[in-house]
């Protein structure tokens, strides 16, 4: 016995140890900034009242920086409730004790046994001797030599696996709270048209019956009031599309925060109790690629392809094992007993499985250099969705600067209009076209106000908050 303990032994020695592959890393963009140019006028960051700032902290409550007590509390509750979180903290704890699985399956394994049974002995040619209740009883210890990184290379896979579900939780989180808070602007803004719409309605209404009443006294021609009429029909139609959007809107907030429509209801929001955040952190490019979750998750899935290549490279190789047990052996009734003690060791070497271990290696490279293309497509497209919501950040202030100044000036046009219709120099066909104006305006405006907020919300977003 002591011959074979030697002798495997030295198979070890002489095999070596871990023969983990050489796998290509990524190459990852060296760049400062995002954008090649200021999309400022002033240079200092400043976008028409908000400022970028590079490099500042995104913390994982991003979401109070619009300072609304309603949107914080709507993500708090979606954040608790939503069960798309739930099954990725379960993913998470999986995943957490297949890691532990794994650590533990490194080290020595010892387990306990006993076992008892009747019988005889027989020797040809001589009297069946008597028969004996005997027993067996004590640990046995059983070790894997880890000589060529099977069972590293296993809890790494494990270890990874963990870190990609928990940036996959991290990443669920931040897509759960940004359509919070998304769905929260929709029905603040749909609200704000609602509510300018039946403005327009009522007014519309007033004219029509001061029109009538003209019209009946001969003041007015016929044509006007149709006017008015065809106009009132057109803003009265509007209405149910915009109550739908706000219907689907409160619906899907409402399954967001985990709940049904049944025992929930979406509260008022309004526009006017979100604050448009003076400042938006934005990390740096070499920040953002150690804290965005979908590009951890990817560099996580990444890694654990690595340890498949490794694993499946050690499966080519022998796998060594040591076997002791030590205990006591004898029979029942007072009969001998002894103690007892065996070490085994043992190698298991795969010598023909038709290439199918060499194929299997080959996959698992060929999924690692996927994962690798992969991870490289999640930072570049990383680093494009920053850009591209710093250019929207600054698009949507010219936008809504624009259109507060042609609200301004429909405002203005109609006002004008509609005292030269009382003193009889404008026809009502001219009050219409500037009423119709200022309406659009206003509707045009609160969209460019939730759009506003929204880009703002999309970049906090692509900054990986949290």
């Amino acid at each position: 016995m002591n011959k074979n303990v030697a002798a495997t032994l030295l198979v070890a020695a002489l095999t070596g140890c871990a023969v983990m592959p050489e796998l290509p890393g990524p190459h990852l963009p060296k760049d400062e900034a995002y954008t090649p140019e200021s999309l400022t006028q002033t240079g200092d960051g400043t976008v028409t009242g908000q400022k970028i700032v590079l490099g500042a902290p995104v913390t994982a409550t991003w979401w109070k920086l619009l300072r609304s007590s309603e949107i914080d509390q709507l993500v708090e509750m979606a954040l608790m409730n939503n069960q798309t979180l739930d099954a990725a903290r379960a993913n998470l704890t999986r995943a957490l004790e297949e890691t532990s699985f794994a650590r533990g399956s490194v080290g020595p394994q010892v387990s306990f046994g006993a076992s008892a049974g009747r019988g005889h002995d027989v020797v040809p040619g001589q009297p069946v001797g008597d028969i004996l209740s005997a027993y067996s009883v004590g640990p046995t210890l059983s070790y894997e030599l880890p000589m060529f990184g099977r069972q590293q290379q296993t809890v790494a896979f494990a270890e990874a696996e963990a870190r990609r579900s928990a940036a996959e939780l991290s990443a669920a989180q931040l897509s759960i709270s940004g359509n919070v808070v998304y769905q929260a602007l929709e029905i603040a803004a749909l609200r704000a048209q609602i509510s300018a719409l039946e403005k327009m309605i009522n007014n519309g209404e007033e004219n029509l019956r001061l029109l009538q009443q003209a019209q009946r006294a001969g003041a007015v021609a016929a044509l006007d009031v149709i006017s008015a009429q065809s106009q009132l029909d057109r803003d009265q139609a509007l209405l149910p599309s915009y109550r739908e959007r706000l219907k689907h809107a409160e619906i899907a907030l409402t399954i967001l925060v985990g709940k049904t429509p049944m025992e929930w209801r979406a509260p008022e929001l309004s526009l006017e109790s979100i604050s448009l955040p003076a400042e938006l952190p934005v990390s740096v490019p070499s920040v953002l690629l150690r804290h965005r979750p979908d590009i951890l998750a990817a560099e996580a899935q990444m890694a654990a392809a690595g340890a498949q290549v490794g694993i499946a490279t050690a499966n080519l190789y022998p796998q060594i094992s040591l076997t002791a047990d030590i205990g006591r052996q004898g029979v029942f009734r007072g009969g001998p007993s002894a103690s007892v003690w065996n070490l085994i060791g043992g190698i298991t070497a795969p010598i023909f499985n038709g290439g199918a271990l060499s194929a299997q290696k080959r996959a698992s490279v060929a999924s690692y250099n996927g994962a690798l293309a992969q991870y490289q497509h999640t930072v570049i497209s990383a680093f494009g969705q920053v850009a591209d919501a710093m250019y929207g950040l600054s698009i949507q202030a010219e936008a809504l600067a624009a259109e507060q100044r042609a609200s301004n000036s429909a405002s203005a046009s109609y006002d004008l209009t509609w005292q030269g219709y009382k003193a009889g120099n404008a026809g009502y066909v001219q009050v219409l076209i500037t009423q119709r104006l200022q309406q659009q305006a206003a509707l045009s405006l609160v969209q460019a106000q939730k759009q506003r907020l929204q880009a703002s919300v999309t970049l906090l977003l692509a900054s990986g908050a949290g």
